[in-house]
């Protein structure tokens, strides 16, 4: 593979000091040359940009700060610079489950989706709340029903 990348990550960030930390190691603890990491300080007030500098000595990413404009330009901005393949998005209070890179990677490599969907888990009151957006792992190729769904 040469210096395209596979997929590109866009974590925005606003006022994410608590989260912050938990959510960049998450990521990093997965990294490898085919993941672009993309962290855009949307004019955050607090500690973010400290915990933002610290993740800039050890690791290779995209680091934009801004002045306060709103998730949709974040978001845009992300995309505008990107240069992975496929894109996706995780916010700065969220957390990659251990080993979703490798698994997101794969399906990539081996089926090279127009898109993916995945199940997902809220944690409050102390507990996980599992959210399953898709009951079966499979492919679906060419029904617009499905991608309605």
């Amino acid at each position: 593979m040469d210096n395209k990348k596979l997929l590109t990550l866009i974590i925005p960030v606003f006022n994410a000091e608590q989260y912050l930390d938990a959510c960049l190691s998450s990521v990093f603890v997965q990294w490898d040359s085919t993941l672009e990491v993309i962290i855009i300080n949307d004019g955050s007030t607090d500690h973010s940009a400290d915990i933002i500098q610290r993740y800039c000595e050890k690791y290779d990413f995209v680091y934009i700060a801004q002045e306060n404009a709103g998730i949709s330009v974040v978001r845009n901005m992300g995309v505008s610079v990107s240069t992975g393949e496929y894109i996706t998005f995780l916010d700065a209070d969220d957390i990659w489950y251990d080993g979703i890179y490798s698994s997101i990677k794969t399906i990539i490599l081996e089926n090279s989706p127009d898109g993916m969907v995945f199940n997902y888990s809220e944690f409050f009151d102390h507990k996980e709340h599992v959210f399953k957006l898709i009951k079966e792992n499979k492919f679906t190729i060419d029904h617009l029903e499905n991608v309605k769904l």
